[in-house]
C-alpha cells in the first residue's frame, strides 16, 4: 500500500495564514457581513503586515541600521598595547574615545556636544572595584567622563551609558570592556593583547 507523502507549509502560505487569522478575528470584519476573501485581497493584506512581522535588527560590525525608528549600532573595538587616543563611537554630540598602553592598561571616555547642555548617566561594575555611577548634568565637550570605574587600570566589567540631549536625542549603550596581556589560552581578552570596548548603541 502507497504511503501519502506530508509536506510543510511554505513560509508564503504560513504568512497568509496568519494574515487571515487576525483579519477574521479583528473587530473591523463581521462574518455577517464581509465578502469571502479573495486572493487578491490575502496577498494585498500580507504585504500590509508583513513588515510588522519582520525583525529589524543589526546584522553588520561597524554599520548601523534602524529599529523601531531608533538607530542600531554595532560597537567592537579592539586595541594593541601602546595604542594612542581614537575615537571608537560619535553620535548626536557624544563623543567615545579610547586608548592603550604599553602595559595594556585601558582608558575609555566620554565628552559631550560643543555648543548646548546634554545629561549623561554611567553606571557599571567592575571585577576588581565593584559597582560604580557618574552623572553630569551639564554635560559638554569640557566635560570628560569615564566609562570605567577607573581610567588608566587593568580593568574589566561592563555597563550601561545613558546620554539625552537639551534639543531631544536621547542616546543608550550597553557595553563590556576588558584588557589583555599578550596571546596565550585563547580566551577573548588573551587572544589580542591589548584593550577592548564592545557593545550596541542606540540612538535617535
Amino acid at each position: 500500500m502507497s504511503m501519502r507523502r506530508f509536506h510543510l507549509p511554505s513560509p508564503a502560505l504560513v504568512i497568509a495564514m496568519v494574515a487571515l487569522a487576525l483579519v477574521l478575528g479583528g473587530t473591523a470584519v463581521a462574518a455577517s457581513t464581509s465578502a469571502p476573501l479573495t486572493k487578491s485581497a490575502v496577498t494585498k493584506l500580507v504585504k500590509q503586515l508583513a513588515p510588522k512581522l519582520s525583525v529589524k535588527h543589526a546584522k553588520t560590525a561597524g554599520n548601523a541600521t534602524t529599529a523601531g525608528g531608533q538607530t542600531v549600532s554595532k560597537i567592537q573595538w579592539k586595541a594593541a598595547t601602546s595604542t594612542t587616543t581614537q575615537t571608537i563611537f560619535s553620535a548626536d554630540g557624544l563623543t567615545i574615545t579610547g586608548s592603550c598602553d604599553a602595559s595594556g592598561n585601558i582608558t575609555v571616555d566620554a565628552t559631550g556636544p560643543a555648543a548646548g547642555n546634554g545629561e549623561l548617566r554611567i553606571q557599571g561594575d567592575t571585577l576588581a572595584s565593584g559597582a560604580f555611577f557618574k552623572n553630569s548634568a551639564g554635560f559638554t565637550s569640557a566635560n570628560t567622563v569615564s566609562l570605567l570605574n577607573a581610567d588608566g587600570a587593568h580593568n574589566e566589567g561592563s555597563g550601561e551609558l545613558v546620554y539625552a540631549t537639551s534639543d531631544g536625542h536621547v542616546l543608550t549603550f550597553d557595553y563590556g570592556f576588558d584588557w589583555g596581556a599578550a596571546p596565550t589560552d585563547g580566551s577573548y581578552n588573551n587572544t589580542f593583547g591589548g584593550c577592548t570596548l564592545y557593545g550596541e548603541a542606540f540612538y535617535s
